[in-house]
């Protein structure tokens, strides 16, 4: 049997081989970091709709508390209360924190009432006044829900802002904050 004689090898095949397998190992990591960047939309997409979630559950919480709360609960009246002067001698009303009512792991959520542009009062008994008029109290809640423990830079917030009006006696008058 007579066999040709191979000569020597060239190792050809080795090098094409090891390029073949280098381009497949390039490709794989890039689908792997396409996938990571996918995961991460994805998580920062449920996230963001978690937080959102979260913020309307406390708003319409304190919708209810607020709703069913009689005018002189301090939850309506602390607002009236919570305010500084300016240059002018003018009010300038700050929000109000509220307690938090949640109880979630991860999540933060603050909430703070303000009183809108109160209406002002008249001197009560001037003629054609009334000594017990109601006028409506305006009010704003917001609620911002956000990943407790996070670094500013890479925190997520969603915030909830409702606007709500209350009936109340006109405590202008018949008192010292009455315009003269």
């Amino acid at each position: 049997m007579n066999h040709p004689k191979i000569s020597k090898q060239s190792g050809s095949v080795l090098a094409i081989s090891l390029v073949l397998l280098a381009a497949i190992t390039l490709i794989a990591v890039m689908n792997m970091q396409r996938s990571g960047i996918q995961t991460r939309i994805t998580s920062n997409i449920l996230h963001r709709e978690e937080l959102f979630n979260n913020a309307m559950n406390e708003q319409e919480s304190w919708f209810f508390l607020l709703k069913t709360a009689d005018t002189g609960d301090e939850l309506l009246s602390d607002p009236m209360r919570s305010f500084n002067f300016d240059a002018n001698g003018a009010r300038i009303y700050l929000p109000v924190p509220l307690n938090k009512n949640n109880a979630s792991g991860y999540t933060e959520v603050t909430n703070q009432l303000l009183l809108l542009n109160p209406p002002t009062g008249s001197n009560a008994l001037a003629e054609g006044q009334e000594s017990g008029d109601r006028i409506l109290f305006r009010y704003e809640l917001q609620s911002q829900a956000g990943i407790a423990n996070r670094i500013q830079g890479r925190s997520m917030t969603e915030t909830q802002i409702t606007g709500m009006s209350f009936p109340g006696l006109n405590t202008g008058k018949n008192s010292l904050y009455a315009p003269p």
